[in-house]
């Protein structure tokens, strides 16, 4: 899957990943699933985002958060604080 790919190509570069549970090739799911098998991708936070409240399944799996669709810029901004992925203001 292109997810995937950018994973691979850009492990390195990534401070997190915001990811949508719904993709075309692979769901988030899937894609969060193989990246925690690997242990180079372990470290790599990632916020998922749904219509679906499936907060549970999204910590299981690995993720630091899922933010519920439609996206509101200011929860965006807190998850993103707390993974210190952004400094605080």
């Amino acid at each position: 899957s292109s997810a995937l790919l950018v994973v691979e190509e850009r492990a390195d570069d990534l401070a997190g990943i915001i990811m949508d549970v719904f993709m075309p090739e692979l769901s988030g799911w899937d894609v969060l699933k193989i990246m925690r098998q690997n242990p180079a991708y372990n470290d790599i936070p990632v916020l998922l985002c749904s219509i679906e409240d499936n907060k549970a399944k999204a910590l299981e799996l690995g993720a630091q958060a899922l933010l519920p669709k439609p996206i509101i810029a200011d929860d965006l901004l807190k998850a993103l604080r707390k993974l210190n992925i952004v400094a605080p203001i």
